[in-house]
């Protein structure tokens, strides 16, 4: 097993806002930006 490095957490992603409607999901997901100190990149999920 690898040791972690500080690069392996760009890529957790942070989850929230769940909404359910019938049958549709939609959530926030949130990722570390690798360019800006203490930014993340925002999307909105659907399934």
């Amino acid at each position: 097993m690898d040791a972690i490095k500080i690069e392996d957490f760009l890529h957790y992603a942070n989850l929230g806002k769940l909404k359910a409607n019938g049958q549709n999901l939609v959530w926030v997901k949130g990722l570390p930006d690798a360019s800006k100190k203490d930014k993340y990149l925002y999307t909105l999920e659907t399934l």
